[in-house]
């Protein structure tokens, strides 16, 4: 059994300037439906500040996920 099983998901499909994020709660609903981030300051920034409120709003640590399709 996966060990993030009950825990707040993070999925991030990286391009090339820019990501698109997606956050499941511990239930498996859509927590944040996707939005894009940039690859700038602005855009960790909001990505990190998103991330901490649902850690806090769900007491735990989150998994975070990366895929990058490539040539």
């Amino acid at each position: 059994m996966s060990k993030f099983l009950n825990k707040m998901v993070v999925g991030i499909d990286v391009a090339a300037d820019f990501s698109v994020v997606a956050i499941l709660s511990p239930n498996g609903e859509i927590y944040k439906n996707p939005f894009r981030i940039e690859h700038d300051l602005d855009g960790f920034k909001k990505l990190e500040l998103v991330i901490k409120k649902g850690e806090n709003e769900f007491n735990d640590k989150c998994g975070i996920f990366m895929e990058s399709t490539s040539i």
